[in-house]
């Protein structure tokens, strides 16, 4: 991916893997935010974003109407993905089906904890099954089990052992780094156990603590890291400083910006 100088700073063009599009009931994001997030976006060096419509948590149908609205105005930017709920399988395969690799839709997202559904749960063996014959990019919210949120519960990334192990073909991106707080040192220890498998993290969030970034380029390689912020939910200033602020040289941060989710998701 290029690179360009402003200033002279140097602005990275960057692949954002984990945006939040449309409204959100019951939380501060219940308003039209999209223009000004966009115009952000372009701004800061932004080239691509991969994306869940928050309608998908309500109504996968309604869910598929919107991303595809929101690519159609946004084609050589926005990219989608669907979000597969384990207690709607059918439904959910049938989407993924009619419209994985088509208008701008490249990867699945599952959210174990809003779909209170343990990540080994069967109900999610159909889209380990379909995600590996298709080789398709899966987004998992992931975070430490063991907060005050009881239903956190549902989303421990260390789970997901058991499901490479069984579906080694699996393209996994931990959400939010796969944990929070202590729970790290668990997930480090998973990324350096299965460093041949195609287990990825990415920054969304407010999670990664100074020298974070620096143990999991270290346990999964730099390769494996993906540039996520989580917008609306969290400014990506946050994450943006955070990666700039590195010690890594241009390259590996050139890498984790944008080359990565390129490669990934054929973008």
């Amino acid at each position: 991916m290029k690179t360009k100088e402003i200033n002279n700073n140097t602005v990275i063009d960057k692949i954002d893997v984990h945006v939040h599009i449309g409204k959100y009931a019951g939380s501060f994001v219940n308003s039209n935010y999209e223009p000004k997030i966009l115009d952000y976006f372009k701004k800061n060096g932004y080239k691509k974003i991969v994306f869940t419509h928050n309608s998908f948590f309500f109504n996968l149908e309604e869910g598929l109407k919107n991303t595809l609205e929101f690519i159609l105005a946004n084609s050589n930017f926005a990219y989608g993905y669907l979000v597969y709920n384990p207690h709607f399988i059918e439904r959910s395969l049938n989407i993924i089906r009619d419209n994985f690799g088509k208008n701008n839709i490249v990867g699945i997202k599952m959210h174990p904890e809003d779909h209170r559904c343990f990540i080994d749960d069967e109900k999610y063996r159909p889209l380990w099954k379909i995600a590996s014959e298709k080789k398709i990019p899966v987004l998992s919210h992931t975070w430490n089990p063991n907060v005050a949120s009881s239903f956190q519960k549902f989303a421990d990334a260390v789970l997901f052992e058991k499901v490479i192990m069984e579906f080694p073909g699996l393209k996994i991106i931990l959400g939010y780094a796969g944990a929070k707080d202590y729970y790290y040192i668990e997930v480090v220890k998973m990324l350096k156990k299965l460093k041949k498998y195609h287990l990825y993290i990415d920054t969304a969030g407010d999670i990664l603590y100074r020298g974070m970034l620096e143990k999991f380029v270290e346990s999964a390689g730099a390769e494996r890291i993906l540039f996520g912020s989580d917008v609306p939910w969290m400014d990506p200033a946050f994450t943006i400083s955070y990666i700039e602020s590195s010690g890594f040289s241009l390259p590996v941060k050139t890498r984790i910006f944008s080359g990565n989710a390129a490669d990934l998701f054929a973008i």
